[in-house]
C-alpha cells in the first residue's frame, strides 16, 4: 500500500469515496488502486478545507501554535497543528474509515515533530515541539521566528560558530573549565547582567581543554584521516553526560575562545521557498503567494527590530553593522 502513496496526500470528499466503493470490488488493493487515481493537488486540498485565508489569520495561527507548544506537552496526534486537519498514515488497513471520517491519508515521512529552533534555552522536552505535515514546513519556519519574538532571543544555529567546538569560561571559583554549548539554545538578554549570554554545559572534573580533547576523540590527529558523518558519529558516540550548566556573557565566550568575530545571520524562508521551488526541491503551499510575501515582510521587519535591539548590547564591546537580516560583531581589543 505504502509503494502506491508514499509522499502523496489525498483527500476525498465522503460522496466521492461513497461512489468509489460501490464500484470497485471488496478487495483493498483495488480501492486504492481507484484512490490513487482520483486528481490531487497538496496545496488545492489543504486551501480547500482550513481557515487561512488572510496575512492575519496566517500570523495569529502561528502565534497560537508557539504559545500552546510553549506552555502545553500535551499533542492531538495525527493532527497537523497549523491547520488543525488530521490524517492517516498509509499503511493503515481500514481505507473505508479513513473515506467515510473523511480524513487525509498521508506517508509517514511527510509528517514532522520538530523541536522550535532555539527553544532549549526556555523549554524542556517534550514542550516546544510541532507536529505538522512537510507541505507547512514554511509556518513551522516562521514559527521559529515568532519563538524569537516572543522571547527576544537568537538561536546560536543562526551564528556562524562551531556548536561542537569545546568553550573554555572562568567558575566563579576563578577556576577555568571546558564545556560544550547546548546546540538547540539561544542568546539572550540577562536582566540581573544586563548583557547578553549564553548557555554552557559541563563537567567537574573538565578543567583543561586536553582533557577534553581526549573525551570527544576530536583532536586533529584523530580525525585528518574520517569524514565528517564519522566525526559526527565519534562525536555522538564519545561526548559525556553533562552535569553542570552555567550562563556565561557573549564577550566572555569570544574573548576567551580566541573568537575575534561572529556573524548572526536569521533566514531568510521566503526567499529558501522560492529557491527550493525553483529547484524542484519543495512542495508549493497552500497559501498565496501574495500572503507569503505578507508574512515575510512581517517577519523580517520583527528581525530587523531585534537585531537592532541587541546591537545596543553588542556595542559596548564590538563594532556591529546591521544589513538587512544580518549582523556582523567585531571584538573591540
Amino acid at each position: 500500500m505504502s509503494e502506491y502513496l508514499a509522499g502523496t496526500l489525498l483527500l476525498y470528499d465522503k460522496d466521492i469515496g461513497s461512489r468509489i466503493l460501490e464500484n470497485t470490488e471488496d478487495n483493498e488493493d483495488s480501492l486504492i488502486d481507484s484512490l490513487v487515481l482520483i486528481p490531487n493537488n497538496l496545496a488545492s486540498i489543504f486551501k480547500r478545507i482550513n481557515n487561512l485565508k488572510n496575512l492575519d489569520d496566517i500570523i495569529n495561527q502561528i502565534n497560537r501554535v508557539v504559545i500552546k507548544t510553549s506552555y502545553f506537552s500535551s499533542k492531538k496526534m495525527n493532527t497537523d497543528e497549523f491547520t488543525n486537519i488530521s490524517f492517516y498514515y498509509s499503511n493503515r488497513n481500514n481505507i473505508k474509515e479513513v473515506i467515510d471520517n473523511k480524513k487525509m491519508l498521508v506517508s509517514e515521512n511527510d509528517v514532522f515533530e520538530t523541536k522550535i529552533i532555539g527553544s532549549n534555552t526556555f523549554l524542556n522536552y517534550c514542550c516546544g515541539t510541532i507536529i505538522y505535515h512537510k507541505i507547512n514546513k514554511i509556518l513551522f519556519n516562521y514559527s521559529c521566528i515568532e519563538f524569537m519574538i516572543l522571547n527576544m532571543s537568537i538561536p546560536v544555529q543562526f551564528l556562524n560558530i562551531d556548536i561542537k567546538k569545546p568553550v573554555q569560561f572562568t567558575r566563579k571559583s576563578g577556576q577555568i573549565n571546558t564545556g560544550y554549548l547546548e546546540d538547540n539554545q539561544s542568546l539572550r538578554i540577562s536582566k540581573t547582567l544586563n548583557t547578553i549570554i549564553l548557555l554552557v554545559e559541563f563537567n567537574e572534573n573538565q578543567n583543561t581543554e586536553e582533557s577534553n580533547n581526549d573525551i570527544k576523540n576530536t583532536t586533529n590527529d584523530k580525525t585528518d584521516n574520517l569524514t565528517d558523518e564519522q566525526i559526527d558519529k565519534n562525536y555522538e558516540n564519545e561526548i559525556p553526560f553533562l552535569n553542570f550548566r552555567k550562563n556565561i556573557k557573549i564577550e566572555e565566550y569570544m574573548r576567551m575562545n580566541n573568537i575575534d568575530n561572529i556573524t548572526i545571520t536569521v533566514p531568510d524562508y521566503y526567499e529558501e521557498y522560492v529557491d527550493n521551488l525553483n529547484n524542484n526541491n519543495g512542495l508549493v503551499s497552500f497559501i498565496d503567494n501574495q500572503e507569503l510575501k505578507m508574512v515575510n515582510l512581517h517577519y523580517m521587519a520583527q528581525i530587523s527590530n531585534l537585531l537592532k535591539y541587541y546591537q545596543t548590547f553588542f556595542d559596548k564591546f564590538a563594532n556591529t553593522n546591521i544589513d538587512n537580516n544580518t549582523m556582523t560583531i567585531e571584538l573591540k581589543k
